[in-house]
């Protein structure tokens, strides 16, 4: 055999060991590679997104429901808290937008190996059912998600060893594709049945604190701040003892902390848990007391009630020899302020209902003991104490001296 005939044996070899393989590959994936018949089509065609007032999500160990009510969108397993309407407008466009990438063939017995299944308790396999309502409860729009479809990574990326997530199996229940399995691009990972992430995180904002009050369970958490003048940096701690002084290094930051705080999830039964063990009350220089009650922590979490009162003023004091021109933006200024103020006011006091879980590692800054308010002291120098003088020639200070000593 000449060298010719043996590079075309293992030429032949090759191609009919790689078409064996192909074949084989084929025959064992074949239920995700079957070529797409409806590549444009809409996965739940055209249904009339307008019109959606409910949606469920229900996986085989959680389920969720987001409602509409009077133009709100709410979380009803949150007491009708009001809900995201950006997040869950975008669910909604993502549904009715959605389109096949490929379709794929597979029977009844493939699906759980796809997460497929209908969602049951325990159940292995199980997908998520997504359900779309309209006002008079009737179902315009159903659609399991199943398995992600992954990409590998490149070599190198770290946290991606396993692939990163492209796409997503699905198969609607409702519409012209009616149980057609589908790969689709979008991953919709957030349709989970999770109700603290669709809440509507908008919180109250104080603003121009004037002073802070801390009422807690021992004495030494009771204390307030205040400064003058809303420039102001320095506190000054009400009631101090001669040489007292605040650190300003540890005194809370509650620009941060209370001018735009944020909260993890609202509760339905208020301070199960446990009962109040902190009132933080801040004053600001708008007339306005915001006062907030402290249960016990749960988990990581502190259970927070939050009541606004007051009012903030309607009219700005005029300056001394103010200009017409000055006056008229000043007031312009004041009126814009004061009306943006009264929005704010009219939202926050709807939220004096709800306890809020807010997390404990912003929130424990503020519970502070006075004695940690305070600048340490320097210890004074002890007096020099005096040498001892010299005898002075010829003075009497001495021991009387006898006759016969002279």
């Amino acid at each position: 055999m000449n060298q010719k005939q043996l590079y075309s044996l293992l030429f032949a070899g090759i191609v009919g060991g790689g078409l064996g393989l192909l074949v084989h590959q084929r025959n064992a994936s074949s239920w995700e590679s079957a070529p797409a018949s409806t590549a444009t089509a809409k996965v739940l065609g055209d249904f009339p997104l307008n019109e959606v007032a409910k949606i469920t999500v229900k996986t085989g160990t959680a389920q969720m429901t987001l409602a509409r009510k009077d133009d709100l969108w709410t979380v009803a397993d949150r007491g009708g808290y009001p809900a995201d309407f950006a997040r869950i407008r975008g669910v909604i466009q993502s549904l009715w937008e959605l389109k096949t990438t490929q379709e794929v063939k597979v029977g009844p017995s493939q699906l759980a190996r796809m997460e497929l299944s209908a969602p049951a308790a325990g159940g292995e396999g199980s997908g998520t059912l997504v359900e779309l309502f309209d006002k008079s409860e009737q179902n315009i729009g159903s659609l399991l998600l199943g398995k992600k479809h992954l990409r590998q990574a490149d070599l190198g990326m770290p946290g991606m060893e396993g692939g990163f997530p492209v796409g997503r199996y699905v198969m609607p229940l409702s519409g012209p594709n009616r149980q057609k399995v589908s790969l689709v691009s979008e991953v919709l990972a957030d349709l989970e049945p999770k109700p603290e992430a669709w809440l509507d995180k908008g919180f109250v904002r104080v603003e121009a604190i004037q002073s802070v009050t801390l009422s807690g369970t021992t004495r030494e958490q009771h204390w307030t701040l205040s400064r003058p003048t809303e420039e102001a940096t320095e506190w000054k701690l009400a009631d101090a003892k001669p040489g007292e002084s605040v650190d300003a290094a540890k005194v809370p930051s509650f620009a941060s902390l209370l001018g735009g705080p944020s909260f993890n999830d609202v509760l339905n039964d208020g301070f199960a848990s446990g009962v109040e063990t902190a009132v933080l009350t801040a004053q600001t220089f708008d007339g306005l007391t915001y006062t907030f009650r402290m249960g016990t922590p749960q988990g990581n979490d502190f259970p927070v009630a939050v009541t606004v009162t007051g009012e903030p003023p309607k009219e700005r004091p005029a300056g001394k020899e103010e200009k017409p021109e000055e006056k008229s933006k000043l007031d312009a200024a004041f009126a814009a302020k004061a009306k943006a103020l009264a929005d704010r006011l009219a939202r926050e006091k709807k939220l004096e209902s709800r306890v809020f879980l807010i997390s404990k590692g912003s929130w424990e800054t503020l519970l502070k003991k006075r004695s940690d308010l305070l600048a340490e002291q320097k210890a004074e120098p002890s007096p020099t104490p005096a040498a001892n003088p010299a005898p002075v020639v010829g003075s009497h200070s001495g021991p009387p001296v006898s006759k016969k000593q002279k």
